[in-house]
């Protein structure tokens, strides 16, 4: 085998230790039980299982231990092993609901990543535990928020909020027309009023980031990710730690 080919095999390993961590792997678990995703990321080493690990919560901390030991901090394997064609279609789609948009990454990635020329670049770099954020490029302001983007992006209670607050009514439509006639009402809204009522809306949106660290360190960015509540955690941990099963 050649030095290539180890290398190439090294980084699809970790890639699969990082998915494991996905949405895919581990909201199918909270939401009804399934493990069929994770299972997968597991079968690649299942001859590991009685010897590293039994659980699903045991072999999730032996992936992020492998995960540490190639890469500095969370952050930076989760940056390095994204697929760069996925990161190109979310920063299109964020571009053109928000007022500014911008890629985060570490510093040693800067020329991996090509973005548009409107999308901001800042980037992230460690050094004796200390994290740095340098501003590369400044990000174009968008000033026309795409409408059909922004209802495909914002959930119900928020669109109805939007039309509400500035129209002082709902529809009077069925639950099968709100979406259509909402949008219909939010396209006639002009831009800077539509964006600072899209703003409000956001920073009413709840966090989980005042009890994350209570969270097992190999679940936080997942966690983070999908704004997973106190009571789902508590799901999700306790169906972990079912022996692996595959």
């Amino acid at each position: 085998m050649t030095v290539a080919q180890l290398a190439y095999n090294q980084t699809d390993k970790l890639r699969g230790y990082s998915n494991a961590f996905s949405r895919m792997s581990l909201l199918p678990i909270v939401e009804r039980g399934d493990f069929s995703s994770l299972n997968i990321k597991i079968e690649r080493d299942k001859d590991k299982i009685g010897e590293k690990f039994n659980t699903y919560s045991e072999y999730l901390k032996f992936a992020f231990a492998e995960l540490r030991k190639n890469y500095r901090c969370e952050y930076v394997y989760k940056t390095e092993l994204d697929s760069s064609k996925r990161l190109e279609s979310q920063l299109s789609d964020y571009s053109k609901i928000f007022r500014e948009s911008y890629i985060v990454i570490h510093e040693s990635m800067l020329n991996k990543y090509k973005v548009e020329d409107n999308i901001g670049i800042i980037t992230l770099s460690v050094e004796k535990g200390k994290l740095t954020l340098t501003e590369i490029r400044k990000a174009f302001e968008n000033k026309v928020i795409d409408v059909d983007m922004l209802m495909r992006s914002i959930r119900t209670n928020e669109y109805k909020n939007i039309a509400q607050a500035y129209f002082g009514i709902l529809p009077n439509v069925g639950n099968c027309e709100i979406y259509d006639a909402c949008k219909s009402m939010i396209k006639q809204i002009p831009q800077e009023n539509l964006h600072n009522l899209f703003l409000a809306e956001m920073k009413k949106r709840k966090s989980n980031s005042a009890y994350l660290k209570s969270y097992h360190k190999e679940l936080r960015q997942f966690c983070l990710s999908i704004n997973l509540n106190k009571a789902q955690y508590n799901i999700l941990h306790e169906k972990l730690n079912n022996l692996i099963n595959i």
